[in-house]
């Protein structure tokens, strides 16, 4: 969304980066180091409005964490909860930046954020 490219880029390198550091650790030899990286969706949180599609769209935060704990538990190295976000966001990156351009442009970052 527009005004949050700062928060967007710095989710992004912190992604990028454990999967770096996963691999470097990885190609060393020594002792595996394995990274769980989590990315969690649009959730209840004090940074969220229970308004309009939201309300119907963001996830219980007890239900994530519960996800969150048990992905990483089992050893998962990727975790996005809610399922449904995650699905979301894979569509809306292969649509492409004009697609893109024309969903998020249109949104006010206060309806996300207090």
């Amino acid at each position: 969304m527009h005004l949050t490219g700062g928060y967007n880029a710095s989710k992004a390198a912190l992604s990028i980066w454990a999967e770096s550091l996963e691999m470097e650790a990885r190609l060393s030899g020594r002792n595996p180091l394995h990274v769980t990286i989590v990315e969690p969706g649009m959730f209840d949180s004090g940074m969220t409005r229970k308004r309009g599609l939201a309300r119907l769209l963001l996830a219980p935060r007890r239900a994530v964490a519960r996800r969150i704990l048990a992905g990483a538990l089992r050893g998962r190295r990727a975790l996005r909860p809610p399922f449904w976000f995650a699905l979301l966001t894979w569509v809306v990156c292969l649509s492409g930046r004009d697609l893109r351009f024309r969903l998020f442009s249109k949104l006010n970052p206060g309806d996300a954020r207090q």
